[in-house]
């Protein structure tokens, strides 16, 4: 709880199998810094076992709680989050919570759900569901390739998550890490693919899981990232 606990407990690491953080940043971006501060001091106890965040989230009461975003921010800093986690190595991230606990919006404990209390879904549960549907993937065993790529104009602040499904078709996350507000955040930048693409598909999965661009045997893609994810799904062969 305290920061000095990861030292002072002692070295854990003969009974963990994982260590365990929980590093909010209450209204802050989620990649303002502060998880990879908690990651580090709390991987002292276990011996730089991996770490399991087991709560980690945003609150979306009103004015009167404590350090509330928006339910459309909170919708562009979960995905984010769990990207920024897996970035940095985190095991398993759990969010907290799926649901509001009850309907007080003056009570900042009460409003971390991606449901309302009513069971209204917010917009982080959207794009969440949208996240996952399109790049959910067979468990069956494959061997992973490569891919060979640049970015290039103004990528500061992109950052990207490069994943890969067994049909070889390649993933990239990009979204802009900046703080956010209602109003959408964006630049635009290329990506020159130097391995042979048959097919790019674009999406935008806080709005939609279905496609908002195709483009065939591309070798750069012009791409206005903006501050939720933006996939590029890169497929090498035609289904």
């Amino acid at each position: 709880m305290y920061p000095n606990s990861s030292t002072l407990v002692g070295n854990l690491s003969l009974w963990v199998d994982y260590g365990n953080a929980h590093p909010y940043s209450n209204r802050l971006h989620p990649g303002n810094g502060n998880l990879l501060r908690d990651l580090a001091n709390r991987s002292i106890p276990t011996a730089n076992r991996p770490i399991i965040v087991t709560e980690i989230g945003y609150s979306t009461g009103s004015p009167l709680s404590d350090r509330p975003v928006s339910e459309t921010v909170q919708g562009k800093y979960i995905p984010r989050m769990f990207l920024e986690n897996f970035n940095s190595g985190v095991f398993r991230t759990f969010s907290y919570e799926f649901i509001d606990q009850f309907p007080n919006p003056d009570n900042s404990e009460y409003n971390y759900g991606i449901l309302q209390y009513n069971g209204t879904p917010k917009p982080a549960y959207t794009a969440m569901q949208n996240l996952i549907g399109i790049l959910n993937d067979t468990t069956l065993p494959f061997t992973p390739g490569t891919l060979e790529y640049s970015l290039s104009g103004n990528t500061q602040n992109v950052r990207t998550t490069l994943l890969q499904k067994s049909d070889d078709s390649f993933y990239m996350v990009l979204w802009l890490e900046v703080p956010s507000t209602d109003q959408v955040s964006s630049q635009t930048m290329n990506l020159t693919l130097n391995t042979a693409i048959a097919q790019a598909t674009t999406y935008l999965s806080n709005n939609s899981a279905a496609p908002i661009g195709q483009y065939s045997t591309p070798t750069q893609l012009t791409l206005t990232v903006p501050d939720s994810p933006l996939i590029v799904k890169l497929s090498p062969r035609l289904a």
